[in-house]
């Protein structure tokens, strides 16, 4: 296990005290310790929510995982340069945090990464959205019982990163014993121990909240007046309209709840804690990743890392490392809707009865707005299980049924058949010239075929050819596309909305996407202290299973001593 570091914990500590001797200089930082505290809303609200120290504090560092949902490397370097993210920059500058690559993996979307991170195991989902090919149901990592039921595979592969600590706005738990507002287990656990006390004085020490939500409601009723006369969605204004309370309680609301969480759990001594801020990546799906919306929520995700930072700086249970990283990044898209002129449903149905596939229908899947993680909040899973269960019945009377998915720029067609290879060749070559996707992805044998207007290529011994040497990752996405072809709930035919000479689609709606290969979406960042013990860089970057890793040697668990090798690209079939 490496060594513990000393934080250097806030600047004013500096102040006044440069000339003093060492334990002058430590006795003095205690005391401001102590009295900082005493003052901290964090440990006041630790003890309004009757919530103890937690079990063996004094043994090992902790750790504490920062998530900025959705937000690309690139996207970062830009706020830091614009100062829209102070806190992070005087990191960077003054405490020896350094700067590294973050390539997500395929799918690149937070459940996928999420899944590697916690567990270790790449490509654990094919989508956010897909069918199982063995009963035909449809699952959605909004919902509660699809998340149990790949966190429940993931957990045959051992046990998770967050065993016995904290999780907030995850997919998983990852082993946490207190998991809030996760779509695996829904609702808030210290919710339950809060008085009546607790509730006015905790309105009293964070008033600052009402008012920033009051402001950010105004704001939202402004901007989304302006987008019905710019043309940005035409036809959807009251739709918008009536998502505005959601899209401000999810980028407000709940990122301040989860900072003071944390902020408790810091100051009870957790072991590890892992958090999500999602507010800049719901902005970046509506108004685009560099879209200045999106950037001027990192202001306020900033100022809660800043708390995060002092207070597990002052804890008084555990020496924590601070890690700051995001799962993905986003790219620029144009609707396939607005690209093509019909819906992908549509124009996948025409080529499919063209080439000669029987087909009375294709099912669409059902399109779910990212406002839906508000559910996560319920505490009482009932509905969600009932709304699973009614699912499950009627996809299981249409398993045969050929469906679809339609979210963001990574869309599986599902036949539940295997097309001959003669007529799987002429389908996919037809989508791309007929239909106008980018790219269709199909297995062939171990690897996989990628379709695309320039002709069909091998992968991954093409992959260059496809996406350029200038993608910072085009050798480690030819085997990811190979693996997400051979995923044991993949479809048929893979749509990718990328292409390297032309808009990037996306079969939804929205103007910022992410789930495909593209170089910003798959291009995340890790922050961490300079002294962290990484694998060797040889490649240049790092992936979430390489975080995985460092995490367990920073927490002192013996099986990570020696990571295994990564399971071959067709495992999942």
């Amino acid at each position: 296990m490496d060594s513990p570091i000393l934080l250097p914990a806030w600047p004013v500590y500096d102040k006044g005290v440069r000339a003093r001797s060492g334990a002058e200089y430590m006795l003095h930082f205690l005391r401001k310790r102590r009295v900082q505290r005493f003052f901290s809303r964090g440990e006041w609200m630790r003890r309004l929510f009757f919530l103890g120290y937690a079990e063996d504090t004094q043994e090992g560092d902790g750790l504490i995982l920062i998530q900025i949902d959705g937000l690309a490397r690139g996207q970062l370097e830009r706020a830091l340069k614009r100062r829209k993210m102070p806190f992070l920059r005087r990191l960077l500058r003054r405490h020896k945090y350094r700067l590294h690559s973050h390539y997500s993996g395929l799918p690149s979307s937070t459940p996928a990464v999420q899944g590697e991170l916690f567990y270790g195991r790449r490509c654990a989902v094919p989508a956010w959205d897909f069918y199982r090919n063995d009963t035909g149901a449809y699952r959605s990592m909004f919902d509660q019982a699809a998340a149990q039921e790949v966190e429940t595979m993931l957990r045959e592969q051992g046990e998770g990163l967050l065993e016995g600590g904290s999780a907030y706005c995850d997919i998983y738990s990852g082993g946490a014993k207190t998991p809030n507002f996760c779509a695996a287990c829904l609702g808030w656990n210290y919710m339950l121990r809060i008085n009546p006390v607790g509730i006015a004085l905790g309105l009293v020490l964070h008033a600052y909240v009402a008012v920033r939500l009051v402001a950010r409601l105004l704001l939202e009723l402004v901007l989304a007046v302006r987008d019905l006369f710019a043309g940005v969605k035409p036809g959807e204004f009251w739709t918008e309209v009536r998502f505005i309370p959601g899209r401000t309680f999810m980028s407000i609301v709940m990122r301040d709840l989860t900072a003071l969480g944390v902020k408790m759990d810091a100051a009870r001594g957790v072991r590890v804690i892992h958090v999500n801020f999602l507010g800049y990546d719901d902005l970046a799906h509506r108004r685009g990743p560099g879209s200045l919306y999106a950037h001027w929520t990192l202001k306020g995700i900033d100022y809660c890392i800043s708390r995060i930072y002092r207070m597990a700086v002052i804890s008084s249970r555990r020496r924590y490392r601070i890690w700051i990283y995001s799962d993905h990044g986003q790219e620029k898209v144009v609707p396939y809707l607005r690209y093509a002129g019909k819906p992908i449903a549509e124009a996948v149905a025409d080529v499919l009865r063209k080439q000669g596939v029987n087909l009375e229908r294709l099912r669409a899947a059902e399109q779910r707005r990212h406002t839906e993680r508000g559910r996560w909040l319920r505490h009482d899973g009932e509905a969600a299980r009932k709304r699973a269960a009614q699912a499950e019945e009627e996809t299981q009377d249409a398993k045969k049924e050929p469906k679809i998915t339609n979210k963001g720029p990574v869309s599986h067609v599902y036949l539940f058949a295997e097309l001959p290879a003669a007529l799987q060749e002429r389908v996919a070559r037809a989508l791309v010239l007929e239909a106008r996707i980018p790219m269709v992805l199909v297995r062939a044998g171990d690897a996989a075929v990628l379709h695309t207007a320039a002709g069909l290529f091998q992968l991954p011994e093409d992959t260059a050819k496809v996406f350029g040497n200038e993608h910072p990752f085009v050798q480690a996405i030819g085997q990811d596309l190979v693996r997400l072809a051979h995923h044991r709930h993949a479809g048929n035919f893979v749509l990718l909305g990328w292409q390297q000479k032309g808009p990037y689609v996306s079969f939804a709606f929205e103007n910022g996407s992410h789930a495909g290969p593209g170089p910003r979406e798959t291009h995340g960042f890790a922050l961490l202290p300079e002294d962290s013990h990484l694998p060797e860089l040889e490649k240049g970057y790092l992936r979430p299973e390489d975080l995985f890793h460092a995490a367990q040697r920073v927490l002192g668990r013996a099986e990570a001593a020696t990571p295994p090798a990564p399971a071959p690209a067709t495992a999942d079939r």
